[in-house]
Order: structure tokens, then C-alpha cells, then sequence
């Protein structure tokens, strides 16, 4: 039997247990985690509310083949705890890596570093067990980007197994007609996309530019220091502050000509996937695994730090926009995905 591991999510959870039983022939049972007080057990299609120490003595008594970690989450280590498997691997969503505490810091700009606040109880289960745990994996499950940032700062001595996206691009993008002309100045409401910096470069511009910040579920001193900066800038800045569903945000991202990412760690990727296809510009920090990723592929992206943002409404060429759309059908084609998916699901 294989476990997998999924933390909740309203995007990404039903979309990733479908695509997963698409491709797997084998018996899967899936673990979502909402909290320590709310797991929930899908199993011959049924789906069952756990406790934590419910959930625990479900694993113990399971004949578990192979277990998957799909976002590694404290309390995924933590309820297999004292349980062996055979064969595990963790599929990297990304901010289960970069949350890991001792790394957090980098990711700020200089502008954010104030924001930086550890949490006593994550960097205990990181330090003692979270570390510790991910060495005793079979393998990681990562774009080359992610793996590379792992490897610098945890150097796990374990097997590299290539996933460059959670789903094909038939699944990861849509249709964006363009609408407006405004800038996507980050991905959500974390501040590790260094919105601060983003408003910091877009200053020095002359034009009037339009731009569109997510923001839903921040704490408030972060957004009261956010339109602090945009009420001292001579652009105009719309802040959504509300949960938007996939519908609304698809229609929201309809307005955007620019995507500007401050971030200096992988985000945001299901968001760029689609603005990427429908030939929008992206402008990336090259501290952000992502660039050299994108880069690799064939993607022309911009460098924060390198880009000319007197041209930034300039839009691409219709040679970039199609090398752009054909570059990431290449690296995110359904049947490279698939076997990629495969070869994780069937690890031996």
C-alpha cells in the first residue's frame, strides 16, 4: 500500500489525489492534514476525520510499501514518528523546504527583515526531528531548482528524483486574454515576496504604472507598512486582502501585462506557469532558484536586478512569446510529467 501525505489545501489537495490516481495502478490511501486536531483519512472512497493519536494508531497498524510526502509538514513527521517503510520520498512543494527555520532569514530582503519572527515550537520539530528525518528518506522529489537550494543548506544523502511541476501544462495553465496593463507585485500574502523591494524599484520610475499586491490573511502591521510605502509612491496600488477563489484569481490575473517577484526563494510557480504561456512578462530576483531554472529551460525571463524598468509595460516580442510557450510545454509536457510521476510512485 502507499501512503501519501497531503497537506490541506482548497487549490491543490482534490486536484493532487486525481492526477495521482490517473496514473497509479497501485492501492493509494491518502492523509490530509489540516491541523494537529483534523486529519483526514481518503480510502476506498470514503473520507474519515482523525485525531492526531487516531491517525497515528491508523499508521501503526497499516502495512505501509511506501509512504509519499507531499508538502512536509511537522505533523507528517511527527505521526510517522517511530514508523518504518521501506521506501519514502518527499515531493518538495517548496515552502515546505524554505520554512524550515534556520534558512528563513536569507530569504528576506533588508527592507523585511524586521518581519523575520521564529516560532519556538518550529524550530524545535526542525532541529530534532524534521532534519533528522529527511536524511532517513529514500529520496526528494524536486525541480533542479529546489533540489539545489536543498542540497547547499541541508546536504541530505539522499537519490535526486526530477519533478519539474506538480502537473502537465494542460493542468497547470489556462487561457489569460489580456485586459489591462498592471503589475503583479508578489504571489501572496507572505512576506518573503519582499513586496517592500518591488515598490522600492518601481519607484524610480516616472511613469504612472498600475499594480495589483495579494495580501489575504497578512498580519496587519505588515499591510499597514505596505500602503505606508504606496501612499508615499506616485503609483496607484490595489490591495486584495480578501481569499479569492481559483475562478476570481484567474479573472484578476487577466489584468496583468507584468509579473514582478521580489522573492529571493521559489514561489509562486503555479502562478507564473499560466502568465508565462500567455506571453506575459516576468521579472525575477537571480536569487530566486526559479530564474536559473527558467533559464534552463529556455525561458527568457528578466533579472530584478539587472532590468531597465523604464521599458517594463514594453511588451515581449511575438518570437519571445512563442519561444517562451514552447519551452515550457517541453519541460511540463504531459507525457514527461507523467513519467516522471511514475518513476517517484514505483521508487525500489
Amino acid at each position: 500500500m502507499n501512503i501519501h501525505f497531503i497537506l490541506h489545501s482548497p487549490i491543490y489537495t482534490s486536484k493532487l489525489i486525481t492526477w495521482i490516481q490517473s496514473i497509479s495502478i497501485e492501492e493509494n490511501v491518502f492523509i490530509e492534514i489540516a491541523s494537529f486536531r483534523r486529519i483526514y483519512i481518503h480510502e476506498a472512497e470514503q473520507k474519515k476525520q482523525y485525531s492526531f493519536f487516531q491517525a497515528k494508531r491508523y499508521l501503526r497498524q497499516t502495512n505501509i510499501d511506501r509512504a509519499f510526502y507531499h508538502y512536509l509538514s511537522p505533523q507528517m513527521v511527527l505521526l510517522m514518528k517511530g514508523i518504518k517503510v521501506p521506501k519514502s520520498v518527499w515531493l518538495v512543494w517548496g515552502a515546505d523546504f524554505y520554512d524550515l527555520v534556520q534558512h528563513r532569514k536569507q530569504y528576506l530582503s533588508t527592507t523585511n527583515q524586521s518581519f523575520h519572527k521564529a516560532s519556538f515550537f518550529a524550530d524545535y520539530v526542525a532541529r530534532k526531528h524534521t532534519i533528522p528525518f529527511i536524511n532517513t528518506l529514500s529520496g526528494i522529489a524536486a525541480n533542479q531548482g529546489d533540489f539545489n537550494e536543498i542540497q547547499q543548506k541541508l546536504k541530505p544523502p539522499v537519490k535526486h528524483f526530477s519533478l519539474n511541476s506538480l502537473f502537465p501544462i494542460e493542468l497547470a495553465s489556462s487561457t489569460l486574454p489580456t485586459t489591462n496593463a498592471k503589475i503583479l507585485i508578489g504571489n501572496s500574502d507572505d512576506v518573503y515576496n519582499n513586496h517592500l523591494e518591488g515598490i522600492q524599484y518601481l519607484n524610480n520610475i516616472e511613469t504612472k504604472l498600475s499594480c495589483i499586491i495579494p495580501l489575504s490573511g497578512v498580519k496587519n502591521n505588515y499591510i499597514d507598512r505596505l500602503k505606508s510605502a504606496s501612499r508615499k509612491s506616485h503609483h496607484d496600488f490595489q490591495f486584495i486582502e480578501e481569499f479569492i477563489d481559483k475562478d476570481a484569481f484567474t479573472k484578476l490575473m487577466e489584468e496583468i501585462s507584468v509579473v514582478l517577484f521580489p522573492h529571493y526563494r521559489q514561489q509562486g510557480m503555479g502562478t507564473l506557469i499560466p502568465l508565462i504561456m500567455n506571453g506575459r512578462r516576468i521579472i525575477l530576483s537571480k536569487k530566486n532558484p526559479l530564474y536559473d531554472l527558467f533559464l534552463d529551460w529556455g525561458i527568457m525571463i528578466n533579472s530584478l536586478e539587472g532590468f531597465d524598468f523604464n521599458h517594463i509595460l514594453k511588451p515581449l516580442s511575438s518570437t519571445v512569446q512563442t519561444q517562451n510557450a514552447e519551452a515550457l510545454n517541453k519541460a511540463l509536457n504531459s507525457d514527461l510529467i507523467s513519467q516522471q510521476w511514475k518513476s517517484i510512485l514505483e521508487v525500489s
